[in-house]
């Protein structure tokens, strides 16, 4: 009879390396929860009453549950195997680095770091509260990335400063399997309930419902309303796949003789996405117009190695007025990035962030936003017709006077655009394209893999110097977001620890292919398949946000929506 075991993971991208190891051996009936710190002592102690027989779990969490539960604790330890990757993954990044955690990471980094001579200090704490104060220091000291486990990585975030998980490989599972084993899915179910719930008691308002990401009503309360007060059509309609984690999404709707204010927030559990809608009545006449509203909790990492890119983060930097700016680069620079940086630099994370279509601009009656929208950031203005760039930029002067910054992005330098582009009341910084700072290349392909490693679980951790190289030489028309799009198209694809300069040349193959495809293949087939391939087209170049293509398609988004679900 194979052994009752809970493996609880202290971060999720290790599940599917448990799943595989745990295939290839045979004596423990091995189930898997993910947990760090308290929260596995949590779940440890329940697997206890409920007959598991062995716990494993790795480093601070792993000490935590011995003190806890009566049952044998097996600690994955963090082998040179994990080390070594964890330091390849982060050799190409330049500035300060460290290496924080407790004991059991840190005695084997100090000693590879002295053996191989490695330029990185490593820092040892004994509790998890000393984690954020290190933290601070560091990043007053000049650290720009430290690596450890998942409680250092998440101080570094919260910090502004870029984090480094350090995983455990299957060497180190299959160590741990020989002496026990683990646990995840009985009490899955019942944690994303919870997790739920907590999301929702956290917004708390009278009236709210909750959907599923398939669009099934799970949960709803009415105080203030005698019942749903939203149409099955118009919850239809609202269910856009673009709603992003993290993001609050506002609609002023007219219902009846009632005028709604609809907040929809996206909730993650686990791998599970909800809908969560907070309703309420307002007299206000503002706009049914979408803002896009966020918060930009800390400091956007900006690569500038390059002197192109280091003279656009100066002025970003240095820019303290009032006044608008206007981001002047190609499509897929990053001038939404520089737009955050130029916010949270002035205001912090205090104030919140808003984008809002030019187009949805020229339609504004009232200039009066919530007085926590600090930077109304305007895009999409090359959609614009010539008879509507110098209404367009009133408008913009207007908004500007009310007290919030406006911050435009053109990919355009037309004529028609001289209004904007020269007014005396508007600064400019120009973002650079990707071909004129190669330079940055490396540290970006480092950043890009280093993260789908992190939130993918994907293999790859270094690139070959002949494929690199191609990918400094390749002219990238489509900018920084091409070269993310190839990187994660090459790391998902790719199952060793190296991307090859084979696997490089194959994707620019591809895409060069895909490019060249003459657009007359548009109009092959029935009227109903033609249709359907123009809209994703749309769809595509609007980068996939529901409310832009519909616009530009000349319908709403609800017959939009209608039309994708055929």
């Amino acid at each position: 009879m194979k052994i009752k075991t809970l493996f609880v993971a202290p971060y999720a991208t290790m599940k599917n390396l448990i799943e595989n190891s745990a295939s290839e051996q045979d004596e423990l009936d091995v189930h898997i929860e993910i947990g760090n710190l308290q929260e596995g002592v949590e779940i440890a102690r329940k697997a206890e009453k409920q007959g598991y027989e062995v716990i494993i779990s790795r480093g601070g969490t792993a000490k935590l549950i011995q003190d806890e539960v009566g049952i044998p604790v097996i600690d994955v330890h963090v082998s040179g195997y994990d080390m070594l990757r964890v330091l390849t993954l982060a050799n190409d990044f330049n500035g300060k680095k460290a290496i924080v955690g407790f004991s059991n990471i840190t005695l084997g980094a100090r000693a590879i770091t002295d053996v191989l001579d490695i330029s990185i200090e490593v820092f040892t704490i004994e509790t998890e509260k000393e984690t954020i104060p290190l933290v601070q220091r560091l990043k007053r000291e000049g650290y720009e990335l430290i690596m450890g486990d998942v409680v250092t990585v998440d101080a570094a975030g919260h910090n502004g400063i870029t984090g480094i998980l350090i995983q455990s490989g299957k060497e180190a599972i299959m160590d741990a399997f020989g002496r026990a084993g683990t646990m995840h899915r009985v009490l899955q179910k019942k944690i994303q309930e919870t997790g739920l719930q907590r999301a929702i008691l956290k917004l708390a308002a009278p009236d709210w419902m909750v959907l599923s990401k398939e669009g099934a009503i799970l949960y709803e309360n009415w105080d203030t309303f005698s019942a749903r007060p939203l149409s099955d059509q118009l919850l239809e309609s609202l269910q856009a796949p673009e709603y992003s984690p993290g993001k609050t999404y506002h609609h002023i709707l007219q219902q009846k003789e009632e005028r709604l204010h609809l907040a929809v927030h996206s909730i993650s559990i686990g791998e599970e996405e909800f809908l969560l809608f907070l309703v309420k009545r307002t007299m206000s006449s503002s706009d049914q117009n979408q803002l896009e509203v966020q918060t930009v909790a800390h400091r956007p990492f900006l690569i500038h190695q390059s002197q192109a890119m280091m003279e656009c983060v100066e002025q970003a930097s240095s820019y303290t007025s009032s006044q608008p700016l206007l981001l002047l680069g190609e499509r897929g620079t990053g001038k939404r990035l520089l737009a955050h940086y130029v916010h949270y630099l002035q205001f912090g994370s205090h104030g919140l962030f808003a984008s809002i279509s030019a187009s949805d601009v020229l339609t504004l009656q009232e200039l009066s936003f919530d007085q926590a929208i600090a930077t109304v950031y305007v895009h999409s203005i090359h959609r614009l017709d010539e008879k509507q760039a110098e209404a367009f930029v009133q408008k913009v002067m207007e908004i500007s006077k009310s007290g919030v910054l406006v911050i435009a992005s053109l990919t355009s330098n037309e004529e028609r655009w001289s209004s904007l582009l020269y007014h005396d009341r508007l600064n400019r910084i120009r973002v650079p394209a990707l071909r004129e700072r190669r330079e940055d290349i490396p540290e970006l392909v480092s950043y890009f893999m280093a993260r789908f490693h992190q939130r993918m679980g994907t293999t790859a951790i270094r690139i070959r110097e002949d494929a690199l190289s191609q990918l400094v030489q390749y002219d990238w028309p489509g900018n920084v977001s091409q070269l993310k799009a190839l990187i994660k198209d090459a790391v998902v694809k790719e199952k060793g620890y190296s991307l090859e300069k084979k696997a490089v040349l194959e994707l620019f193959k591809q895409n060069e292919a895909s490019e060249e495809k003459d657009v007359s293949h548009l109009l092959q087939g029935t009227m109903n398949e033609i249709e359907e391939k123009i809209i994703h087209l749309v769809l595509k170049e609007e980068e996939y946000n529901q409310t832009r293509a519909a616009k530009r398609l000349g319908i709403t988004r609800a017959t939009l929506w209608r039309k994708l679900k055929k």
